[in-house]
C-alpha cells in the first residue's frame, strides 16, 4: 500500500487482507493489537493499542514502522519484528516506551508470524511494574527493622545477668515476629490488596518485641546502672535511643496503613481554625517567640476532617523543625481557589532542601537530611501523599538549601453530585 491512497481505499485495502470477523474480535479485545505486513507497514491497530500509544488510527494506517509517530525508535523492537518476519518464529519480551505526551510506558509485546505479515499483542505493564518496586522498597524496610530488632537483642544480652532467662524470652518473641511475618509476606506477594493490611498487622507485631526490649532496658537503666562499667552504659544508651526510633518508624507505618483503609468521611472544613489550633498544639513555649508565624485567609475545604488534620500536622512540624537552626523563624500559610479546586501552601525559611533531590521527598523513608541533625522516619511527607492522593488532589515541594521550602497541595471542590 502506498501512503498516497485515501483513507477509504486503505481501509478497503486492509478488510480484502484481513478477515471481516477476525477484525470485528480483534476490534473488542481487551488487549492493544497491531497487524504490519511483510514490509512493516500497518495494516490494523485496534482502539486498545490506540489508547496505549496515544495515536489514532488514521494516524498510521498505510504507514511504515519507522513513519509511524509512536515515538518508539527502537533498535530492539525493530530487530525482534524482523526476526518474527524473516525466521517465522514466535517470539515475547517487555519494552520501554516513550510516548507523545512523554510519559513512559512499559509494555509486554507477543509477536507472532501470520500469512499477512505479523501479528502483535501488547499489554500494558507500567503499574504492575511500580507496585512490584513498591512491594520490594517495603520488604527491604522491614528487613532493615528486623536487623535493628536483632542488633538491640544482642546489646541488650550483653548486660542482662540472667542471660539464660533472657535470650529464651527473646527467642520466643522472635520466633512469633518471625512466623507472621512470613505469612504476612506471603499474602503480600499474592496479592497487591492486601499491602495495607500487611504494614498495619506488621507494625502491630513489631510493636510487642519492642515492648520488651524498652521494658528490660528501663529497668536496667534504673536499678543496676551503678553495677554497669562506661561501655555497659553507651551500650545501654543505644538500646533506649534505638527503641525510641523504632516506635517513632512504627507509629508512623500505622499512620500510613490506616490513610489507605479507613473510609473517607468528606464534610466542609474550615482551613483556617484548623490551621490555627494544630499550631497551638505543637508550638513549644520556648520557641514560640522567634516564630513569626502567619495565616492568611484560606478557601474553605472538602475532605475527611481527621486525615487532612493529618496533613496539616505533619506540614506544620515539618516547618517549625527544619526552621528551628535559624535565629528568627517565618512561616506562612495562605490559600487560594479557582472553579476546580483549593490550593494550600506553607512557606518557610528553614534550612531547604537540594531541589534536585525533590522527586524523593514523598517516597516512604526517604530522608533528604541526616538523622543527626533532625530526628524523624522519613514517613511524614509520605503521609501527606497517600492522604492528598485519596482525596483526587495533587502536592508538591519546592526549596533551596539555607533559603528555606515551599510545600503545596490541592483538594477537589465539593462536586455537585456531592452537595
Amino acid at each position: 500500500m502506498k501512503s498516497e491512497l485515501t483513507t477509504g481505499k486503505n481501509n478497503r485495502d486492509r478488510e480484502n487482507l484481513l478477515d471481516k470477523k477476525i477484525l470485528s474480535i480483534f476490534d473488542n479485545m481487551l488487549v492493544g493489537v497491531q497487524i504490519f505486513d511483510e514490509n512493516l507497514t500497518f495494516l490494523y491497530i485496534n482502539e486498545v493499542a490506540e489508547q496505549q500509544y496515544q495515536v489514532l488510527n488514521s494516524e498510521l494506517i498505510s504507514k511504515s514502522y519507522k513513519e509511524s509517530c509512536l515515538g518508539i525508535e527502537n533498535p530492539q523492537v525493530y530487530k525482534n519484528f524482523r526476526q518474527c518476519l524473516d525466521e517465522q518464529i514466535s517470539t515475547q519480551f517487555e519494552i520501554e516506551f516513550k510516548l507523545p505526551d512523554g510519559s513512559i510506558g512499559w509494555f509486554n509485546l507477543s509477536i507472532q508470524p501470520i500469512k499477512e505479515g505479523i501479528l502483535i499483542l501488547s499489554v500494558e505493564i507500567t503499574t504492575h511494574l511500580k507496585q512490584e518496586e513498591q512491594h520490594l522498597a517495603l520488604q527491604a524496610e522491614l528487613k532493615n527493622l528486623l536487623d535493628q530488632a536483632e542488633q538491640s537483642r544482642q546489646a541488650l544480652l550483653t548486660i542482662v545477668e540472667d542471660q539464660k532467662l533472657a535470650l529464651e524470652e527473646i527467642k520466643l518473641l522472635n520466633k512469633t515476629l518471625d512466623d507472621r511475618v512470613h505469612q504476612r509476606t506471603a499474602q503480600l506477594k499474592a496479592t497487591n490488596e492486601e499491602l495495607e493490611s500487611f504494614a498495619y498487622s506488621i507494625s502491630h507485631d513489631l510493636r510487642a518485641p519492642l515492648r520488651a526490649i524498652d521494658g528490660y532496658s528501663r529497668i536496667l537503666e534504673q536499678d543496676y546502672t551503678h553495677m554497669l562499667d562506661v561501655e555497659g552504659v553507651r551500650l545501654l544508651n543505644i538500646v533506649r535511643s534505638s527503641t525510641k526510633g523504632l516506635d517513632r518508624l512504627i507509629t508512623d507505618l500505622l499512620s500510613l496503613s490506616r490513610v489507605g483503609r479507613s473510609d473517607l468521611k468528606l464534610e466542609t472544613l474550615d482551613m483556617k481554625s484548623m490551621v490555627d489550633s494544630i499550631y497551638q498544639d505543637l508550638i513549644k513555649t520556648e520557641t514560640q517567640e522567634k516564630i513569626y508565624f502567619t495565616v492568611h485567609e484560606l478557601p474553605s475545604g472538602y475532605g475527611d476532617s481527621t486525615l487532612i488534620n493529618l496533613v496539616w500536622k505533619n506540614l506544620i512540624s515539618n516547618a517549625i523543625k527544619y526552621s528551628l537552626p535559624k535565629e528568627h523563624i517565618v512561616i506562612e500559610i495562605f490559600g487560594t481557589s479557582d472553579s476546580e479546586k483549593c490550593t494550600y501552601s506553607i512557606k518557610d525559611n528553614g534550612v531547604g532542601f537540594n531541589p534536585d533531590y525533590k522527586e524523593k521527598l514523598f517516597g516512604l523513608f526517604q530522608r533528604l537530611h541526616k538523622a543527626s541533625d533532625f530526628e524523624g522516619t522519613g514517613a511524614g511527607l509520605a503521609i501527606v501523599h497517600r492522604i492528598v492522593t485519596r482525596h483526587n488532589g495533587k502536592v508538591w515541594g519546592n526549596g533551596e538549601v539555607d533559603v528555606g521550602a515551599e510545600f503545596s497541595f490541592t483538594l477537589p471542590k465539593k462536586s455537585e453530585t456531592d452537595k
